[in-house]
């Protein structure tokens, strides 16, 4: 369904090509998130079955909202940062062009409903340190951590 060109000249997949053809296709993206979303939360679900005398456990998703894992969760850390600075910082890190940034974006809940479903924020928008924003919800949630042991 996703065909041959997604594959780069090493046999693989290549993700930027893949995602140039899912992100245009709704059809293509639920079939890819169909395939992918059950492994990785079957696999992360195997992975936490073995991790004892931990305070806390983290997951993190990209779309946890979109696929309703913040469900399974008992709370959930939003890491928010202007959609400028969101749009530019992939763009340097995947070298992707503005508008297949969007385009990925239009996919994505908005800010304000990950506020309102989120519980703990992270401002990383280079306004506020974060570190000092981690360690607060660090120290938070091993304090709930205590209280439920």
């Amino acid at each position: 369904e996703f065909g041959e060109e997604v594959f780069g000249q090493n046999g693989f997949i290549d993700y930027k090509k893949m995602g140039q053809k899912v992100f245009y296709n709704n059809a293509l993206l639920d079939k890819l998130n169909s395939i992918i979303h059950p492994a990785v939360r079957n696999h992360f679900k195997q992975w936490l079955h073995n991790q004892i005398d931990v305070p806390y456990i983290l997951n993190e998703s990209a779309i946890i909202f979109e696929h309703n894992l913040y469900k399974e969760l008992d709370a959930v850390i939003v890491v928010l940062a202007s959609e400028d600075t969101r749009v530019k910082r992939v763009i340097k890190r995947d070298g992707l062009k503005e508008n297949e940034v969007f385009q990925r974006i239009k996919n994505q809940i908005t800010d304000k409903e990950r506020r309102l479903k989120g519980n703990y924020f992270i401002l990383n928008d280079e306004k506020l340190p974060i570190i000092p924003q981690v360690l607060n919800i660090h120290r938070i949630l091993l304090q709930k951590a205590n209280k439920t042991v």
